[in-house]
């Protein structure tokens, strides 16, 4: 796979159809929580499957979730 931009990230995620809910912001510090995730999607795209984010309570936040700090890159859960 050569580059991936935000846009061709989200249409390969959006192709697979086994889905993995990653629930970020759990008990570890901010850079080790996003290391975690980071190996999470690389896995997901090589396994073909599709990387869903949950991060409504996250540690590092107040309630929102990713989307306080950061735009959205993936499908948000809230279950």
């Amino acid at each position: 796979m050569n580059q991936l931009d935000l846009a061709s990230y989200q249409k390969t995620n959006h192709s697979f159809t086994r889905k993995m809910v990653y629930h970020v912001g759990v008990d570890c510090g901010f850079f080790v929580e996003m290391n975690y995730m980071v190996n999470a999607m690389l896995y997901c795209l090589e396994h073909h499957v599709r990387f869903q984010l949950y991060s409504e309570d996250a540690n590092f936040g107040t309630g929102v979730g990713w989307s306080e700090y950061f735009l959205p890159f993936c499908e948000e859960v809230y279950e």
